[in-house]
């Protein structure tokens, strides 16, 4: 469980900082919609509920680290931007999560 979440919250951060370096923000904001709505996928198909719990403590931090980092980050600069960053992530977990269900049924 340690290196999931270390993997995560590793790659999490370094794709965030690196699309930031490139001045693509918003392309960085689709990678993580993108990378969540895979991993809740796998981990939902895999039935791995501990990780997908683990994995929304790690967003959490994150989100609070993007409000809390006005220097690092420029990710989320005011409320709007927090409430459309939690809302990508909400619905890209929900989607991933049901895909990963129905996959998981059909496999059976």
């Amino acid at each position: 469980m340690l290196k999931f979440i270390g993997g995560y919250i590793t790659v999490a951060f370094t794709v965030l900082y690196t699309f930031q370096l490139l001045e693509m923000i918003e392309i960085g904001d689709y990678a993580m919609f993108v990378g969540m709505l895979v991993l809740t996928f796998i981990l939902r198909k895999d039935g791995k509920i501990k990780e997908i719990i683990a994995s929304n403590v790690c967003l959490l931090a994150i989100i609070v680290i993007l409000w809390f980092s006005n220097h690092t980050f420029r990710y989320i600069q005011n409320t709007s931007m927090l409430l459309i960053f939690i809302g990508a992530m909400l619905i890209a977990e929900l989607f991933g999560g049901l895909w990963g269900r129905k996959f998981a049924r059909d496999q059976l």
